[in-house]
């Protein structure tokens, strides 16, 4: 039988998941040149913060899901490693952005491919989530296809 999560551990995932594009999109902030991107990355890093905090409020509101066989600190570093191996990989990303994009249109290629990352995540743990949790991963979609739409407006208009 597959392992089933609440709606407060996908929110705890998107946590962790919102710090770290965060901090990817800050970094984008660093090594871009245009101010067009900048500020649309600006925008992005300020909505991730946005979230974060959204999340952490949605948090409280929810009933939270003790696992019987496993410690809270043990299952707290499983998330948070889930989160930091599928999404915004710290050592792939943050400081590295050079290394792997050569100007804004593959920036924002990248930051596509992480927010549509994010989308296939959620949408992947919205069927092992309980049922009366759906709606909770369902929002969170919603947010991150945002993201990628105005990311693609963008390169659009770097064309």
């Amino acid at each position: 039988m597959a392992k089933q999560f609440s709606g407060s551990d996908v929110v705890e995932f998107a946590i962790q998941i919102e710090v770290n594009g965060k901090k990817f999109y800050e970094q984008c902030i660093k090594n871009s040149t245009n101010q067009k991107v900048k500020s649309v990355f600006q925008v992005l890093a300020d909505e991730e913060e946005s979230h974060i905090k959204t999340f952490q409020d949605l948090l409280k509101s929810i009933q939270k899901y003790d696992p019987e066989d496993a410690f809270p600190e043990e299952y707290c570093l499983y998330m948070k490693s889930i989160a930091d191996e599928h999404i915004f990989t710290k050592n792939s990303t943050f400081g590295n952005v050079s290394k792997y994009v050569q100007d804004d249109f593959q920036v924002l290629d990248l930051a596509k491919k992480f927010e549509k990352d994010s989308v296939s995540f959620y949408e992947a743990m919205l069927k092992m989530v309980f049922e009366s949790d759906k709606e909770i991963v369902q929002s969170l979609i919603n947010e991150e296809k945002e993201h990628f739409q105005k990311l693609s407006r963008l390169q659009e208009d770097l064309k």
